[in-house]
């Protein structure tokens, strides 16, 4: 199925090559023709040399409520062109808490990208949340500004997951602590500077 879809896209009217601009105009009616069939397809686009057609990829993942289109935006955060990873946090914000949710999960789990910070701090900022939700993740929003903001956003993200996961929970968590303790004994995330994430997310 993957590989048909594939197909479908990328050739024109009389089986000729289609130009990306016409590439990326398909992936957009295929996501709506399609749905989560198309999942598979769109996330194979996202690996595509022209970001135009990455970014039409976002954003038929976009019409798409599927975990795996989901992951598909998050894996699109780590893009090296800032429409694409822009695009994919537009679409993850608008997702509301489970996007969210996948988000902080992604900060804890991974080694994050400079564009991929950008993109989960636009996440986090702008996504439509309860009062309570919000509440957890503020931490980690303040934590982007922090001049240590490498170590302390995956650990703000952290603390967040177990809020959400726990709602009224107060403190600390044992599990907190430990991951805490873990992560300043490793390696530090590389590429981030947090000034320069001040200036994109102030955009």
């Amino acid at each position: 199925m993957e590989e048909r879809e594939r197909e479908r896209v990328q050739a024109a009217p009389g089986g000729r090559p289609s130009p990306s601009a016409a590439q990326a105009r398909r992936l957009v009616a295929l996501a709506r023709e399609r749905g989560a069939e198309a999942v598979p397809a769109l996330r194979a686009f996202l690996r595509h040399r022209d970001p135009w057609v990455r970014l039409h990829a976002v954003q038929g993942l976009a019409t798409i409520d599927d975990a795996d289109a989901r992951a598909g935006l998050i894996g699109a955060l780590h893009d090296d062109n800032f429409g694409v990873h822009q695009a994919a946090a537009r679409a993850l914000a608008g997702a509301g808490r489970t996007a969210t949710v996948a988000v902080l999960e992604a900060l804890v789990r991974d080694q994050p990208s400079t564009g991929f910070l950008h993109g989960a701090a636009h996440v986090l900022k702008h996504a439509r949340l309860t009062p309570e939700d919000r509440a957890a993740v503020a931490p980690v929003v303040d934590a982007f500004r922090q001049a240590a903001a490498d170590l302390e956003v995956p650990l703000a993200a952290f603390a967040a997951l177990d809020r959400l996961r726990a709602p009224g929970a107060a403190g600390t968590a044992p599990s907190v602590r430990r991951y805490v303790a873990g992560r300043r004994k490793g390696t530090r995330m590389e590429g981030l500077t947090p000034a320069a994430l001040n200036r994109r997310e102030a955009t």
